[in-house]
């Protein structure tokens, strides 16, 4: 047998053999979901006193401000449903969609944003958007616990034992 074959499948067996996956940024996830949940509660505090005229303009903002942080939890959170799978926690490999539901949310504020009740549409969606992001932060903090605690990526995603 060819070595370079030989070395190709050992180096093979043993990746598999050691289990998991490269482990998420776990740290990185979390302050952009503390930076999203700050932008929404900014923006409920701004709709609270924000006039018809002035809430097409503010909408737009905070689509702008937070539409990207969004897509970037969701673009992480695939990565976050594969460790838990790894580490056989498939009950709770739910973080992309809850990320995608969140993403339907924001649509559907944007939606009503401008309707006659400004600050209670503004305050609806504060309330959904906070129980999903407390739902995704509940769940990196459990996955930070399942990988003993450390924060710092480069790790991996082993079997629960």
């Amino acid at each position: 047998m060819n070595a370079k074959v030989v070395l190709t499948a050992a180096f093979g067996l043993a990746m598999v053999g050691c289990g998991g996956t490269k482990a998420p940024d776990i740290a990185a996830y979390q302050k952009l979901g503390a930076d999203l949940s700050a932008a929404v509660e900014s923006h409920e505090t701004t709709c609270a006193t924000l006039t018809t005229a002035d809430c097409p303009g503010e909408r737009s903002r905070y689509d702008a401000e937070v539409r990207p942080m969004l897509d970037r939890m969701l673009s992480m959170s695939g990565d976050m449903d594969a460790c838990m799978n790894d580490m056989g926690y498939a009950a709770s490999a739910d973080m992309r969609g809850t990320c995608q539901s969140m993403r339907t949310e924001l649509d559907s504020h944007l939606a009503a944003a401008c309707t006659a009740d400004i600050a209670g549409e503004a305050s609806r969606h504060a309330a959904v958007m906070g129980g999903m992001l407390q739902h995704e932060m509940d769940r990196s903090v459990a996955m930070q616990g399942m990988m003993g605690g450390s924060m710092m990526s480069g790790g991996m995603c082993h079997p629960h034992s």
